[in-house]
């Protein structure tokens, strides 16, 4: 009997990482919300605010892609930045009138930079490999 464990479809890592996305995004959006209504941050502060709620929400979901993703780093985090990007785009043309505006296509700037900065930086897990304590 063989002990290998079943290995998770490769889809999986991409629906983690953007359920991450979004999750931590609208987590943000609510927190950013309550700082402005309370008078902690200022209106002309909020839109650079919800941008780098943008950048770090890509961030941390491409970053569980990375991680989780049977191929290499880079391809791995633009595809869940691109799906993030596809799901604000998606929620842009449904909920405005006006669409996506130039303020707009910032945030997805912010988004696709986001995917890129953990594609350079971030790092796969390596495996563990048990050391024997050497004796003298």
């Amino acid at each position: 009997m063989s002990k290998s464990r079943k290995q998770a479809p490769p889809w999986r890592a991409f629906a983690w990482g953007l359920l991450v996305s979004v999750g931590l995004y609208l987590g943000l959006l609510v927190l950013l919300a309550l700082l402005v209504v309370r008078g902690v941050l200022g209106e002309e502060g909020a839109y650079p605010a919800i941008a780098v709620a943008c950048g770090v929400s890509a961030l941390s979901g491409g970053l569980v892609c990375v991680r989780n993703a049977p191929m290499s780093r880079l391809p791995a985090a633009m595809l869940c930045a691109g799906g993030f990007a596809a799901v604000l785009a998606a929620v842009g043309l449904l909920c405005w009138e006006e669409g996506i505006t130039v303020r707009g296509l910032v945030l997805l700037g912010c988004v696709l930079a986001g995917g890129l900065l953990v594609g350079a930086v971030g790092h796969r897990r390596g495996r563990r490999v048990k050391s024997r304590a050497r004796r003298r």
